[in-house]
Parts: structure tokens; C-alpha cells; sequence
């Protein structure tokens, strides 16, 4: 049968594969046709994240013509940066200032959006409970906007950096 990808590089591979064949018999044909070669991609059908890839295309209920499109996964990677106001240099010296720095990993959902709200940055920071209630009565800020404490930094259209950017810092007062 023949089966459409849509790749991240924005262009559409077809292929002609056995419906009995596991899914990552097609991710493997994918990448030798590719000149891409970028492994932390998320392949999704009828708007359904592919986890398995152990499945054959018949399992997965993928039929002749189908598209399955992907995404670049995010892992994790980056971190929100948490600054006190008036300290949002952005060439901060994170081992002078570790008192004025907060740098959490990220969390993300299936599909990719950033999880973590600042109530979840908080409570992997501080352990003392004293803290903690210190924390959750600041006002957090990003791009000039009142943040709320549960709600996950997606909405807010947040962006993570693996340093500290402009685009990743949170300040509190």
C-alpha cells in the first residue's frame, strides 16, 4: 500500500510498504530517504500521537493513501529561568547569583505543549514549606504579563531556552 508522510522538513514522502509491516519499518525507510536525519520527531495519524511503533500499519489502523504527519518532539529540554525583578540581565553570572536564579526543567504533554505551571516550579525548587508559602505570594510576570500560579506556562505562549534568553525569563516580585 502506499502511505504519505509529511516530515518536518515541510516535504511529503511517499512510500510503498506492506500493511503487515511495523511502523518503524517507515520511520526507517523515512530516514534513508530523508536528508534529515533528526530523530526526535513524533508521528501522529488522524491526530493521534504514534507511541508504538512496534505495531504494524494494519494495528494502527493506517489504510492505502493515508498521511501521517509529524512534529519535532520536545523532551524536556530547557529550562525556565526565574529571576527577582531588577535582576534581568541577561549576561547574569548564574554561579555569583544562584540567590536571585531559579532554573527549572520543563515538563511537557503529548503534544508538546509546556506543562509546568510556576505553583509545579516552585514545589520542585523548595523543599521547606516555609519557602514555599513565601513563593506562591509573589506576582510572576512574563512578557510584561501577570502570570497565575496553575496555570501551565503554554498558554502564555512561553518560550524555554537550554541558557538564559530574554525569551525565557520569569521575573517575580
Amino acid at each position: 500500500m502506499q502511505i504519505f508522510i509529511k516530515h518536518i522538513d515541510d516535504k511529503l514522502y511517499l512510500f510503498d510498504i506492506d500493511k503487515k509491516k511495523q511502523f518503524k519499518e517507515l520511520v526507517f525507510k523515512l530516514h534513508a530517504k530523508s536528508k534529515l536525519k533528526y530523530n526526535k520527531v513524533l508521528y501522529s495519524y488522524n491526530g493521534k500521537i504514534i507511541f508504538n511503533h512496534d505495531k504494524t500499519l494494519e494495528e494502527l489502523g493506517i489504510k492505502n493513501d493515508d498521511e501521517i504527519k509529524t512534529k519535532i518532539r520536545i523532551c524536556g529540554h530547557g529550562f525556565i529561568y526565574l529571576l527577582k525583578e531588577g535582576n534581568c540581565s541577561l549576561d547574569i553570572n548564574l554561579k555569583k547569583n544562584k540567590s536571585n536564579v531559579l532554573k527549572i526543567l520543563l515538563d511537557v504533554d503529548e503534544d508538546n505543549n509546556i506543562k509546568t505551571t510556576i505553583f509545579d516550579c516552585i514545589n520542585k525548587t523548595f523543599f521547606d514549606d516555609k519557602v514555599k508559602f513565601h513563593m506562591y505570594n509573589k506576582s510572576y510576570f512574563y512578557n510584561d504579563m501577570l502570570l497565575d500560579l496553575h496555570t501551565p506556562l503554554h498558554e502564555y505562549d512561553y518560550k524555554s531556552s537550554s541558557i538564559i534568553m530574554k525569551k525565557s525569563i520569569i521575573t517575580f516580585i
